[in-house]
């Protein structure tokens, strides 16, 4: 009896556990794009990233000093590319 009871409580952990995940697929779904551009990005960029880390004694510096440039430059190319789409849509 007490197998069977066991046997039950595992089954019902294991549909739980499922079930969590599956909704956890269904949140993290819309995202997967944007996991996979940064995967790409970060393996891209690394190489930099340590190059210049050897370079700058101090690392937080580092941070300092690219967090804001980089998002500088990628709102710079976004910004670029929103308007040559306004642009073929108005022309």
């Amino acid at each position: 009896m007490r197998d069977r009871i066991d046997q039950a409580r595992w089954l019902a952990v294991l549909v739980a556990t499922a079930i969590a995940l599956y909704l956890c697929w269904l949140m993290l779904r819309p995202f997967l794009g944007v996991l996979a551009w940064a995967i790409v990005l970060v393996i891209v960029f690394y190489p930099v990233h340590k190059q210049l880390g050897n370079r700058i004694q101090r690392r937080g510096l580092l941070g300092i000093v690219l967090g804001p440039v980089v998002l500088a430059i990628t709102l710079g190319l976004l910004q670029t590319f929103q308007k040559q789409q306004e642009d073929t849509q108005s022309g």
